[in-house]
């Protein structure tokens, strides 16, 4: 399972994401762009990197837990995602899609900022486990 999460997991994302992006800047370039959705795609891959950037800025603020760090990339990420899904036209903008969206949003923050403290929490674990071991020889 370990080397699932750390090599194909992110591997697999890697590639996908490639792929996808490849296909639409060909399909844009051909005049291919059905329906936006090649737009969309590009729009998703921007909002991404501007969440990866967020992320990293945020990185170098020393949190003394976790869940600061959760919640602040929350705070700071919501107004990003809706602003993009409403100029990016990504759905019928009314209390209750805006509302449906936001949990959507809580709850994928909330997978990925888990799965990322697991990972972390491994590391952490097998990093102390070989320094144990290096201590008692």
């Amino acid at each position: 399972m370990n080397k699932f999460l750390r090599t194909y997991l992110p591997a697999f994302s890697m590639a996908f994401t490639f792929i996808i992006l490849y296909a639409t800047i060909s399909n844009i370039i051909a005049g291919y762009s059905k329906d936006r959705f090649c737009f969309f795609i590009l729009q998703v891959f921007v909002y991404l990197m501007v969440s990866v950037i967020v992320d990293w800025i945020l990185s170098f603020i020393d949190f003394s837990k976790y869940i600061y760090h959760f919640i602040a990339e929350m705070i700071i990420l919501y107004p990003i995602t809706i602003g993009v899904a409403f100029i990016g036209k990504w759905f019928a903008f009314s209390a209750i899609n805006i509302t449906w969206y936001s949990c959507v949003y809580i709850l994928i923050m909330i997978a990925i900022h888990c799965y990322f403290y697991h990972i972390s929490k491994r590391q952490a674990d097998e990093i102390n486990k070989f320094l144990k071991l290096r201590n008692k020889r």
